[in-house]
């Protein structure tokens, strides 16, 4: 799989625990889709700097996005039970 696709992944990820800790907000198709090619943007750069893919790149780059999808998810789960 290629860098823009795999960026495009882990935005759609991180787009959608935004969308869940915020639910009880409108869905915001723009916000929704900047966070997406954001993560598109992120995987080109990456690329296009030739960064390597090294096993403590992906663990870093995978621990980040993991803490971020979690909190999120947390949050959202705290402030459906908290109402």
């Amino acid at each position: 799989m290629n860098a823009i696709m795999l960026g495009l992944i882990g935005g759609a990820l991180y787009a959608v625990s935004g969308f869940l800790k915020s639910m009880d907000e409108k869905f915001e198709y723009k916000k929704f889709l900047r966070t997406v090619v954001l993560g598109a943007i992120v995987g080109a750069t990456n690329a296009l700097l030739g960064i390597p893919v090294t096993e403590d790149a992906v663990m870093v780059a995978l621990s980040a996005g993991e803490v971020a999808i979690v909190e999120n998810f947390l949050k959202s789960v705290i402030k459906y039970y908290a109402k």
